[in-house]
């Protein structure tokens, strides 16, 4: 006999198998890559702090520059697993701070805004590894997904669909 599946008994699950997950990759990479980032945040903290004056083609090239000297044999593979493990970095600060666990709201808001950083790191890196231009991606990605209207299109924003 044939059951429904009940899609609020089905999200916590994947929360749950999404952040045991993120912790088992986080466990394996962390060691490896959490000192090297926090140098790389230092540095390019202390070379862009405040100018704002930056391109992500200028944030790019020294993320990627500093990555080849610390990781010569990282891939694009391992590279897109340590931005998962960042990103599950990101997804338990924000489930800490929403539950009020182990951590003021503004530790955990600290912790989340410093493994966005790093995220952003890693894909810059990523992107650069697979010869993709940061700012080209962004910027060609935003122009598309701006005009999209979900408000009065809720079903696809809008978007033109081919047949």
């Amino acid at each position: 006999m044939p059951t429904t599946l009940d899609i609020t008994a089905v999200v916590p699950l994947i929360v749950i198998i999404s952040l045991i997950i993120s912790g088992v990759v986080s466990w394996i990479v962390k060691a490896y890559y959490s000192r090297q980032y926090a140098m790389l945040a230092t540095t390019l903290h202390r070379e862009y702090a405040w100018t704002h004056s930056a391109s992500y083609n200028e944030l790019q090239t020294k993320i990627r520059q500093w990555h080849r000297e610390n990781h010569p044999k990282d891939d694009e593979s391992i590279s897109l697993i340590a931005i998962g493990e960042e990103l599950g970095e990101v997804m338990r600060a924000h489930v800490k701070q929403a539950g009020g666990i182990r951590g003021t709201w503004e530790y955990w808001q600290a912790e989340k805004e410093k493994e966005a950083g790093d995220v952003m790191i890693g894909l810059f890196n990523y992107l650069a590894q697979c010869n993709i231009d940061a700012d080209a991606a962004f910027r060609s990605r935003w122009m598309t997904i701006s005009q999209r209207d979900y408000k009065n299109n809720p079903f696809d924003g809008g978007r033109k669909h081919e047949l």
